[in-house]
């Protein structure tokens, strides 16, 4: 039975208390996933653990930072999917660099990522795709470019031919080097990049579904547009790990979860309209 407990700050730790002992903990690094392989939400996750056989070693979930999906916000989706299903009674919000945890993913007998998938894991590490598993899917994403909603859609990437183009900061060049663009603006964060969208100041803009539509809907902001027939990069999201005895229990419990989510309809409440689930 899943025990119940509460998400409270302390310092710099976001932690799950309940009265029982810790089973995990959950940790969150800034980062990017981008281009083929992309989630540029821009915290990257992985989940990682200790290399002990002891079933009572805890399993240490790092988990991404997601603007307005998964952050400091009790209620952000991402967030409540985790505590819905992970069986976790404690868990901890740290920053860690792309490059340990990437190390880490590689060097820990059982190590997790949330969100991701095999594909990009498999694409980021040297880890071999066939030994790893995921979870059920939880929903799918996808990058697109957005215009104003007086502005014509873009279509093909050759349109963005002398167009200046806004996106978050941590989006690395190569990701967003389509022929001809004029310009690229970097902003601290997709709200920032989606009001200059809309003042004008950026003729289109990169971002992600849902992400964008979640923004504008919190900050009360016009949705932008977009073509969905030009999409950059599309996935869906799973907690991806390696594959051994202690992650397949893991997983056994997440996936049941996720379902029980899925046929209550709970998934599409915690997720928002604007998210797109996977059967």
């Amino acid at each position: 039975m899943r025990h119940q407990g509460s998400w409270v700050f302390e310092g710099d730790s976001l932690i799950y208390r309940t009265s029982k002992r810790l089973k995990v903990k959950l940790l969150s690094l800034p980062a990017f996933l981008a281009a083929s392989v992309l989630l540029t939400s821009l915290f990257n996750p992985v989940l990682f653990a200790s290399n002990q056989t002891d079933s009572n070693e805890p399993i240490l979930v790092i988990a991404g930072h997601i603007e307005s999906r998964l952050d400091d916000n009790p209620n952000s989706p991402y967030r409540r999917v985790l505590t819905k299903i992970l069986p976790a009674e404690k868990a901890e919000y740290r920053l860690y660099p792309v490059p340990r945890t990437l190390r880490d993913f590689g060097k820990e007998t059982v190590s997790c990522i949330f969100p991701t998938s095999i594909d990009i894991l498999h694409l980021l590490t040297d880890f071999p795709a066939d030994q790893m598993i995921q979870s059920l899917p939880i929903d799918r994403v996808s990058s697109h470019i957005f215009t104003s909603p007086s502005a014509k859609v873009i279509s093909a990437t050759t349109d963005l031919k002398d167009k200046s183009i806004v996106v978050r900061q941590a989006v690395v060049e190569e990701h967003i080097d389509f022929p001809g663009v004029k310009t690229i603006v970097r902003t601290v964060d997709n709200q920032s990049a989606l009001r200059m969208l809309l003042a004008g100041r950026a003729d289109v803009m990169y971002g992600w579904i849902p992400d964008v539509y979640d923004i504008a809907d919190e900050h009360g902001l016009t949705p932008p547009t977009f073509d969905p027939s030009l999409t950059i990069y599309a996935t869906n999201i799973y907690l991806t790990c390696k594959n051994n005895k202690k992650t397949q229990n893991l997983l056994s419990q997440v996936n049941s979860r996720i379902q029980a989510l899925k046929n209550s309809g709970n998934l599409r409440e915690i997720l928002g309209k604007n998210a797109r689930l996977v059967d």
